[in-house]
């Protein structure tokens, strides 16, 4: 089998710098999915006083986090508590994508929550 070439030289230039981008490609699209998945997930749900407004906290990447306020007719809740497994999809009316609550947190006042924010709203 002396003298037998591969059909493909993987040290030649091509291959490596088809290589190295489909590397950055690949690390680049984890690091979006990354960052929409931490500004999805919910870090904190406060209940304003008045009972009108609601603010959620969310992550970004590297632990820091965001806030905001959304009037509670503008909430509604996907599925009841009861009902998911590990996830309660929240959506916000008039943002793109739905927020996550992990199932795992702690909730102070169940019955309080399912009739603000638990609660599913048709706008």
């Amino acid at each position: 089998m002396k003298g037998e070439t591969s059909a493909f030289n993987f040290g030649s230039n091509k291959w490596r710098y088809g290589f190295t981008a489909s590397c950055l490609s690949v690390g680049t699209l984890i690091l979006v999915a990354g960052f929409f998945y931490a500004r999805r997930s919910v870090s904190r749900v406060l209940l304003l006083r008045g009972s009108q407004e609601v603010t959620f906290t969310t992550y970004y990447l590297f632990g820091f986090t965001s806030s905001f306020t959304v009037p509670l007719r503008h909430i509604s809740c996907m599925s009841h508590r009861s009902e998911v497994a590990a996830i309660i999809p929240v959506k916000i009316k008039g943002r793109p994508f739905y927020y996550l609550l992990d199932k795992q947190g702690e909730i102070t006042h169940t019955p309080l929550f399912d009739i603000t924010v638990g609660a599913y709203r048709e706008w």
